[in-house]
């Protein structure tokens, strides 16, 4: 928001990073997580709440951290930040693609050298009851695989758009049905019948 800059330093899986808050108003600068290896954040557009990844073993658990109750906690998925997005209706509810295997990977190093890649699932954390859902894997959709990146919701949380990062490819998927029209009633000097036209759109289509 315009009140909030973060600033995250450069993650490795060995090295401990650390966020900070800037007030651009008063030129203050807190610090709000600190000494943790992997350190990559994703905050809330109201900055109340941080998504951030820590790496164990080479691979990232994620947490999210309360910044005005200064309380931490863990979420049972296993993915990077960047690979989430908070919704635009719900302030407590993220999307991720979360990968379906990490073993024997240095993250996020490796991830961001190009040296590995993933094949993703979607899901929803509401990140107050920690309850996680699928929402849609690759193999449900007839495709290989998805790295998804770069993601990004409409203004009533409708569509996500995202890169494959293998490919460089923007991508779109239907989160949610448009409402359906309400019927309206027609004048007496209607036509008696009309026929419209229907058209299916897939949940999930390439941006060409």
């Amino acid at each position: 928001n315009s009140g909030l800059v973060t600033l995250t330093t450069k993650p490795s899986a060995e090295i401990p990073g650390h966020l900070f808050f800037v007030n651009p108003n008063t030129k203050s600068v807190t610090k709000i997580l600190g000494n943790i290896k992997g350190l990559t954040t994703l905050t809330s557009p109201n900055g109340q709440l941080v998504l951030y990844s820590e790496s164990q073993s080479g691979s990232p658990s994620l947490f999210v951290f309360d910044s005005v109750n200064k309380q931490t906690k863990s979420l049972s998925l296993q993915t990077l930040p960047e690979k989430c997005v908070w919704s635009k209706t719900t302030k407590t509810l993220i999307y991720c693609a979360v990968p379906q295997s990490l073993l024997g990977r240095s993250l996020p190093d490796q991830w961001y050298q190009g040296v590995v890649s993933f094949t993703d699932d979607l899901w929803s954390i509401d990140t107050t009851t920690t309850i996680t859902k699928k929402i849609m894997g690759p193999d449900s959709l007839g495709i290989s695989g998805l790295d998804m990146t770069n993601l990004s919701l409409s203004t009533n949380d409708s569509f996500l758009l995202f890169i494959n990062k293998v490919s460089g490819t923007p991508w779109m998927y239907r989160l949610a049905e448009a409402a359906p029209a309400q019927p309206t009633a027609l004048p007496n000097t209607a036509v008696k019948a009309a026929v419209v036209p229907s058209s299916i759109t897939p949940d999930m289509q390439k941006i060409r």
